[in-house]
C-alpha cells in the first residue's frame, strides 16, 4: 500500500520552536520525532511507498531523510500555500502511479505504532477508515466523531463525540474529486471536512479506536508540559504501544 505522510504546516501552536523548525523534526533524543512512525512503518512491511507532503522549512525533511528510508522508497510532494491538509493530500495522491487505490495518510505531528499503522490499512477492504482516541487524552481536543453502533462513522466534523480523530486515515484516491475538496477556495480544505462531506454522499468509514494519543502538535497542558510527555514516552518505550481496537 501507499502511505503519505502530511509535514507541511508551519505548527504555529508550536510556539517559538516553530520559527526555526518543521514542527515534525523536533529533536527527540538524536532522531527527529518523526522518523520514530517512520520506524513503525517499516517494520510493519505494509509499505510500497511513502509520499511526504512539505511546505514550511522544506529542506529540513528532505535534506535528512533522503530519497529512502531504509528500503522504502520517498517521494516528496510541496505545498507552496498552506491550503489546508485535504489539499496537501490531494497533492501527494496525484504524485502516485496508481492515484485511484487505497492510500493510508496520517499526520506527521502524531506517532503512529506498527498496530495503528495495521489496524487502518489491513481488514478494510471495501470501506475508508480513521483512527481515533478518547478526548480524555488531551484536554483541548475539540469533540467531532460521532460512531453507529455498527463502529462506522456517522459524522466527523460536527460529531457529537465522544471520540475525536487522531489524524491517520485510511482513504480511496477518488475522495479529493470535487474541486471545494481541493483547497481552491478561500477557506481552507481540511480532511475532516472532506470525509464529513463524503460520508453524507454515502462513504463508508469504519472508526479504529486507539487507547494511545501521542501528539506532538498538543498544547495540552502546555506546549512544554506535553513535549516532556512525548520525549519520555518515545525514548523510555519506543516499541510499546497499545493496540487499537
Amino acid at each position: 500500500m501507499d502511505f503519505v505522510c502530511l509535514a507541511a504546516g508551519q505548527g504555529t501552536r508550536f510556539g517559538r520552536l516553530g520559527t526555526y523548525l518543521q514542527k515534525c523534526m523536533y529533536p527527540i533524543g538524536a532522531r527527529p520525532f518523526v522518523e520514530y512512525t517512520f520506524e513503525q512503518l517499516r517494520d510493519t512491511g505494509l509499505c510500497r511507498s511513502l509520499t511526504v507532503v512539505i511546505g514550511w522549512r522544506v529542506d529540513q525533511v528532505r535534506s535528512y531523510f533522503g530519497d529512502d528510508y531504509e528500503g522504502i522508497p520517498l517521494r516528496y510532494v510541496v505545498q507552496e500555500t498552506p491550503l489546508g491538509t485535504a489539499d496537501a493530500a490531494a497533492r501527494a495522491l496525484e504524485a502516485l502511479p496508481d492515484p485511484t487505490r487505497w492510500v493510508v495518510v496520517w499526520l506527521a505531528d502524531t506517532f503512529v505504532s506498527q498496530q495503528d499503522f495495521a489496524a487502518i490499512a489491513v481488514g478494510h477492504r471495501s470501506s475508508a477508515a480513521m483512527l481515533l482516541a478518547d478526548p480524555g487524552l488531551d484536554a483541548n481536543a475539540a469533540i467531532r466523531v460521532t460512531l453507529r453502533a455498527d463502529g462506522t462513522v456517522e459524522e466527523c466534523w460536527h460529531g457529537a463525540g465522544p471520540l475525536v480523530d487522531r489524524g491517520l486515515w485510511r482513504v480511496p484516491g477518488s475522495l479529493f474529486s470535487r474541486p471545494q475538496d481541493r483547497g481552491t477556495g478561500p477557506v481552507e480544505a481540511r480532511m475532516l471536512r472532506v470525509l464529513s462531506s463524503s460520508i453524507a454522499d454515502g462513504l463508508v468509514v469504519d472508526g479504529v479506536v486507539s487507547d494511545e494519543w501521542v501528539h506532538l502538535g498538543s498544547t495540552y497542558p502546555s506546549v512544554e508540559d506535553n513535549l516532556r510527555a512525548v520525549t519520555d514516552r518515545l525514548l523510555t518505550a519506543p516499541e510499546r504501544a497499545r493496540p487499537a481496537r
